[in-house]
């Protein structure tokens, strides 16, 4: 029985949330993947089916804001470090990336 309400879009949503990072910016992943699911997550408003402004609403607009900074910096940081493996870039690069990533709201992502 699906969920109601403004809670039970809250947990949809977080649900639907997990399961597209599961899927496409995994433990492997490629830059094609991170790009499609940015690109996804931008087109579909984080707080639909809810009431907003509640706390269910604020927390998956957070979440889902924390998600496109995450896949953001991992799109520009085209390695592989740690755990953070790329398909398509399957080595350590500390020549142009053994760097901190800095993010600003409006603004391109940075490596400094």
């Amino acid at each position: 029985m699906p969920a109601t309400g403004t809670r039970g879009a809250a947990v949809e949503n977080m649900v639907r949330l997990r399961r597209m990072l599961t899927d496409f910016a995994g433990v492997v992943r490629s830059g094609e993947e991170i790009g499609w699911l940015l690109n996804h997550l931008r087109q579909v408003p984080a707080t639909a089916g809810m009431d907003y402004p509640n706390v269910s609403a604020h927390q998956i607009h957070n979440a889902f804001q924390l998600t496109e900074l995450v896949l953001e910096a991992a799109l520009t940081r085209c390695e592989s470090r740690g755990t953070h493996f790329r398909s398509d870039y399957p080595a350590k690069n500390d020549t142009e990336f053994c760097k901190h990533v800095i993010q600003q709201q409006g603004r391109k992502v940075k490596l400094q």
